[in-house]
């Protein structure tokens, strides 16, 4: 049975999507890679140092104040692992298990992807005029595919496999990469211009 994926067949639905659904999960994504690269430039990059300090606070009222900063940044990092993953699927993308990228074949009925915008679906196809990720480099490309099959392992579903494989050189390039795949393919078309986060 084929899915129906949602449908924005306005240019206002278009518009309220990606400002209210969208552009909040390009700024999680955002976030982890600035964490990210700040980490890595501080040499943080065995999984484990903790910053001297770290706060949590909305206005007046803190939420977290502690010397662990793992407990503050891990969070961060987590969100952004997995959504810079549910972003690839948006453009039908997935990782297998053995690591290479592939159609993804696990939408549901309601999931918002690239075509609900009006939008004919990219392709990973290199030579096609509508190759997905022509607006990237290499390194950018493997950084995404890294992060998200780490984070089918390491963050989507509990398992032994450890978030710590993905360096955090690669995180912050996957997160700053989906971001212009998504402001590329999708933001811009729509919006006329990049995304403010």
């Amino acid at each position: 049975m084929a899915v129906i994926f949602a449908n924005f067949p306005t240019d206002k639905e278009r518009v309220d999507v990606i400002n209210h659904r969208v552009i909040p999960r390009m700024r999680e994504i955002d976030l982890c890679g600035k964490v990210s690269k700040y980490m890595q430039d501080n040499n943080c990059f065995d999984g484990t140092k903790s910053f001297s300090s770290a706060s949590f606070k909305l206005t007046d009222e803190e939420f977290y104040s502690s010397i662990h900063s793992r407990q503050l940044t891990d969070p961060v990092l987590d969100t952004g692992i997995t959504m810079v993953r549910a972003m690839l699927q948006f453009f039908h993308v997935g990782i297998h298990k053995d690591g290479h990228m592939q159609p993804y074949k696990g939408h549901h009925d309601g999931n918002i992807v690239i075509q609900s915008f009006q939008i004919e679906k990219p392709i990973r196809n290199p030579d096609a005029i509508n190759f997905l990720f022509k607006c990237l480099t290499p390194s950018e490309i493997e950084s995404i595919r890294v992060t998200a099959m780490n984070g089918n392992k390491g963050v989507a579903h509990l398992t032994i496999h450890k978030t710590a494989s993905i360096p955090l050189n690669q995180l912050s390039d996957a997160c700053f990469a989906m971001n212009k795949l998504l402001n590329y393919w999708l933001v811009n078309p729509i919006l006329g211009k990049s995304a403010e986060l």
